[in-house]
């Protein structure tokens, strides 16, 4: 649901994902991927997956664990995304999250997708990768 300034408070809650998958060569074979991870769980992927999004850049803030120095330690970190088209869909924002990230959550006890959730930003769009085990 958009907020009064055409925000998304949460984005691509309803699909299903792991980011654990092998990387996809394109967004098709991305959307072939998703498609089959989610009827495998007898999930059904939402109508409105390819329609634009209003928006063409976002920065995603994302976390993981890793092994530094004998220490698991929280890393944070954040990634602009840019369209290739005049406005992200849902499918090619997930499908450059996963490319982008996959490789830190590969061997990660959360790396089930939960959803994006909006940050509160007054200058730029800001979402927060939401992940579960």
């Amino acid at each position: 649901m958009a907020s009064e300034d055409g925000k998304y408070y949460w984005l691509l809650e309803e699909v299903s994902w792991s980011f654990a998958q092998e990387k996809s060569a394109d967004i098709n074979a991305f959307y072939d991927s998703l498609e089959i991870y989610n009827k495998d769980i007898e999930v059904e992927l939402p109508d409105y997956i390819g329609a634009g999004l209003g928006f063409n850049e976002v920065i995603i803030k994302y976390s993981y664990v890793e092994l530094i120095d004998n220490n698991w330690t929280t890393v944070r970190n954040e990634i602009q995304l840019k369209s290739d088209y005049e406005s992200f869909s849902e499918l090619e924002l997930l499908y450059q999250l996963h490319n982008n990230l996959q490789i830190h959550y590969m061997q990660q006890d959360k790396h089930y997708f939960e959803g994006l959730e909006l940050q509160e930003d007054k200058k730029k769009l800001i979402y927060e990768l939401m992940l579960g085990s």
